[in-house]
């Protein structure tokens, strides 16, 4: 075996490669037998892996009669009333709230119990109207509402995914994100994730950086 320093902590080409220095392998020799165990990561396999993120089917898209009965429901259901930054306004079923099992959600449906059949209003200031614009649209329709490749917007509704524990949305922004990752975003998108408990991103991100490492060097990125 031919053993090669290196910083680069990853293998291309089918070429050999073992990070270490003489005097600490003589640690592990037994006479004049050297024994090495290996771990090995195919890179390969965590993108493609990381690609099939699996979510929870939304009550929105389920197309069982039970399901038919509950849009019904909601259709005729009270509201909530939510008015951003005091000028954008924007009315939701309760039902869906509660149906997403958003913990920040269901706490606004509960707390106004007394209000139970009537329409209530919540007036928040948010960093951005739109953006909570946004993620209300998804609870109401399963879909987001902007391109999967608009990726500064996706980034910014999976941090309110995650802020309002709306979990179907934070797995759809990761799936979109996974789709659209480039050389040319990814220490972005790595940068704004690693502040986040996205696991799957983290790991196709730093899987991305390791197998695209000699592009990105000759960016102005790193």
């Amino acid at each position: 075996m031919e053993l090669l320093i290196s910083k680069a902590g990853y293998i291309e080409n089918g070429s050999c490669m073992y990070e270490t220095i003489a005097s600490s392998l003589l640690r592990y020799a037994n006479g004049g037998t050297l024994t090495l165990n290996f771990r090995i990561t195919v890179l390969c396999d965590i993108l493609t892996k990381t690609l099939h993120v699996k979510s929870v089917p939304l009550n929105t898209v389920n197309n069982s009669m039970e399901n038919h009965e509950n849009l019904i429901r909601i259709s005729y259901s009270p509201c909530v009333i939510f008015i951003l930054n005091e000028r954008v306004t924007y009315k939701i079923s309760k039902n869906l709230l509660r149906g997403i099992k958003s913990s920040y959600f269901s706490s606004i449906c509960e707390t106004c119990q007394e209000e139970e059949k009537n329409d209530i209003t919540i007036s928040l200031n948010v960093p951005s109207s739109n953006d909570f614009r946004m993620m209300l649209t998804f609870i109401e329709t399963g879909s987001l509402p902007t391109s999967d490749s608009n990726v500064p917007t996706i980034l910014e509704l999976l941090n309110l995914s995650i802020a309002y524990d709306v979990k179907d949305l934070q797995v759809t922004c990761e799936k979109a994100l996974i789709l659209n990752i480039t050389v040319a975003n990814v220490l972005h998108i790595l940068n704004i994730t690693m502040k986040m408990s996205t696991s799957a991103l983290k790991e196709h991100v730093m899987a991305f950086i390791k197998f695209h490492l000699n592009e990105l060097k000759k960016t102005d990125s790193i």
